[in-house]
């Protein structure tokens, strides 16, 4: 370091004719004082990694991580399925579908998800006796049943993973369309119309399909969600009268309600 100084105290010593000290004169005035610096460090490194294997101490694995991942999601995926299978309607007269449950774990028969609460919302209004507690036992009891086009979430997928996942549903909803011959088949997101439409193709069904708007956060969409569902829930499934006339338990609850 102190010849270093000197260069810089003594410039005209360094170059010719008092110009500035040249990088190759820097440079190794530089090296000679840093070799003592350059060692230590050297030394620290070595006793620091010979520190890590002593310890095992391994670094994260990202691979493990993503294995975690694929086997909780699965796991999920299993137990959304088999909630799913239980308000499965013997007789399925309308069958909804929707993209695919979404990545916050959230789910329709869980009854805690936005579309949960929208088609209750508008069976509520197309029948108003209907009991706000056991709406997914009614939902079933009148032949209703929903179904996702992918078997995992995508919500929040790159468009193109996202559109190869819709493609690949394309051959199980047509097979659970073939099995189910619903009367009618509704879809709660037009981003996926064209993969309903060529599922149907496939499954050789005929009737009414319905394209409804996902009745998510814009306020236009959930008021266009409700005036198309509405008079074909009434058309379909009939008048508010349809509902049992003993009065049985479903979920806890008797129906038709007291009034």
């Amino acid at each position: 370091m102190n010849q270093i100084a000197a260069v810089e105290r003594s410039p005209e010593k360094a170059g010719v004719g008092g110009s500035i000290p040249s990088l190759a004169t820097i440079f190794t005035a530089y090296r000679r004082t840093s070799l003592p610096f350059l060692s230590t460090f050297r030394s620290a490194c070595i006793t620091r990694a010979s520190d890590m294997r002593s310890q095992k101490i391994q670094p994260a694995s990202p691979t493990r991580a993503v294995r975690q991942s694929v086997r909780s999601e699965g796991k999920n995926s299993a137990g959304r399925e088999s909630l799913r299978q239980r308000y499965r309607p013997d007789r399925v007269r309308m069958l909804f579908v929707g993209e695919a449950p979404p990545a916050s774990g959230k789910f329709f028969y869980q009854q805690d998800s936005g579309l949960y609460r929208a088609v209750r919302d508008t069976f509520l209004i197309a029948f108003p006796l209907l009991p706000k507690k056991a709406f997914r036992a009614y939902f079933r009891s009148l032949g209703c049943y929903l179904v996702g086009l992918c078997g995992g979430w995508v919500d929040k997928r790159p468009d193109g993973p996202r559109r190869s996942a819709c493609c690949a549903g394309e051959i199980h909803l047509a097979r659970m369309i073939r099995e189910l011959r619903p009367k009618v088949i509704v879809t709660f997101v037009r981003s996926i119309r064209s993969n309903v439409t060529r599922a149907q193709s496939q499954a050789r069904w005929r009737g009414l399909h319905l394209e409804l708007p996902y009745p998510g956060q814009w306020h236009r969409h959930r008021i266009e969600f409700r005036r198309r569902l509405v008079p074909l829930l009434r058309k379909t499934l009939g008048a508010p009268h349809l509902c049992p006339r003993s009065r049985r338990a479903i979920d806890g609850h008797s129906f038709p309600p007291k009034l």
